[in-house]
């Protein structure tokens, strides 16, 4: 089975706070154990830094340690989708088209990164985001 997680799910599998840790953390471990295909993308892998080094947490979480969890549970267990211009400009173009502001764009460039990997399921705990911009892939949304 192939599944792409967003960043919502990465960081609530890395962060032991996080009130979605333990079904997020199930999830990534079976990625580690290859019980699935687990992808995400490179813009997600943006995101995640950006997120982790931001939260408001105590201690914080510094940029060297950010670097670590992304590299231990998610480059060494993922296939990472590289998103093109092409992809840039069709998320673009559709949030354009329908009027979404803000943000959208984002939740858009991991339902192309999942539609490209060809996965069965995308794991997010946004599901009325991502509802909002899957159209007929919205089937495949899952929370963990």
């Amino acid at each position: 089975m192939k599944a792409y997680f967003d960043t919502s799910v990465l960081i609530a599998a890395v962060v032991a706070s996080h009130p979605s840790y333990l079904m997020a953390s199930r999830a990534l471990r079976t990625a580690h154990e290859k019980q699935i295909q687990a992808f995400t993308s490179t813009h997600g892998l943006a995101e995640m830094y950006a997120v982790l080094t931001r939260m408001p947490l105590r201690p914080a979480i510094y940029p060297a340690e950010a670097w670590q969890m992304i590299t231990r549970n998610v480059l060494s267990n993922f296939e990472v989708m590289d998103l093109g211009i092409e992809d840039y400009r069709n998320a673009l173009k559709l949030s354009a088209e329908r009027g979404w502001m803000g943000g959208k764009v984002y939740d858009v460039l991991h339902v192309i990164a999942a539609q490209k990997a060809e996965c069965e399921y995308l794991y997010t705990y946004n599901l009325k985001h991502f509802q909002d911009v899957a159209g007929t892939w919205g089937d495949r949304l899952r929370t963990p």
